[in-house]
């Protein structure tokens, strides 16, 4: 009776080891610097991410190019990635907002392993668009 407790107990832990919810540190690919904490995190079964903190290295701080409401708003509590399914350890249908250039891309997520994210967002087609990788935050 108690190992398949202990099964469930591990198997459990192993799956939330899995999950992006959790605060990533994005990158700047082209500087290779860190520059904002994202807070992923899950709500009503979709996948959200909401910038928590800029660091020091970050360049763009406000939306300047976003639509409606959040032109001109502080990028600090600004949620980039929203609506993401959950399809087979993979997260997509949402969608991604660029803070530069104020556009609105499709987005799928996934782990590359448990401390390494990948974020997809893309133009109509998965082959226009580019990948990010984020890190844990630890």
């Amino acid at each position: 009776m108690i190992l398949p407790v202990l099964y469930l107990i591990i198997q459990g832990i192993y799956i939330a080891a899995q999950s992006p919810v959790g605060t990533w540190i994005t990158l700047d690919d082209k500087r290779n610097v860190e520059i904002a904490l994202v807070e992923m995190y899950e709500e009503e079964g979709q996948l959200f991410g909401k910038v928590r903190q800029l660091l020091p290295d970050a360049l763009t701080r406000t939306c300047v190019r976003c639509p409606g409401e959040m032109k001109g708003k502080p990028l600090e509590g600004i949620i980039l990635i929203r609506d993401l399914i959950n399809k087979n350890e993979r997260w997509s249908g949402g969608k991604f907002l660029d803070p530069k250039s104020g556009r609105e891309y499709d987005c799928s997520v996934w782990l590359e392993d448990d401390n390494t994210l990948k974020i997809r967002a893309s133009f109509g087609f998965s082959l226009l668009g580019r990948t990010q990788t984020w890190r844990r935050k630890r």
